[in-house]
């Protein structure tokens, strides 16, 4: 399964000229945030967080730099959050389905 989020953080790593629109960032991910599942909520209120504070990183100093290292690695949380929320329904579906099958006793 493809992640648009996944592709925006490779393409914001990959492109130094790539506009930081963390404004449309945020909004994307307010979104994201009414369509998601509980357990996610905490990583997307996060990252939502230090993209409204950019350039200022968490300390209050103004350093685009450090700011955006904030924004990478709340992002890289938010996508590992996922990705585990994710596993957990595969993993639950597919102990779901070991209860249906019938036992050979």
């Amino acid at each position: 399964m493809s992640d648009p989020l996944g592709r925006l953080r490779a393409v914001s790593l990959a492109n130094p000229r790539w506009r930081r629109d963390t404004r449309w960032l945020a909004r994307l991910l307010r979104i994201r945030l009414r369509q998601s599942p509980e357990p996610l909520w905490p990583q997307l209120d996060a990252a939502i967080m230090v993209l409204r504070r950019y350039p200022k990183t968490a300390s209050g100093v103004t350093d685009a730099a450090l700011a955006w290292d904030e924004v990478l690695t709340a992002w890289d949380e938010l996508l590992e959050a996922q990705r585990d929320y994710r596993l957990q329904q595969v993993a639950d579906a597919q102990r779901g389905q070991d209860h249906d099958e019938p036992s050979d006793a």
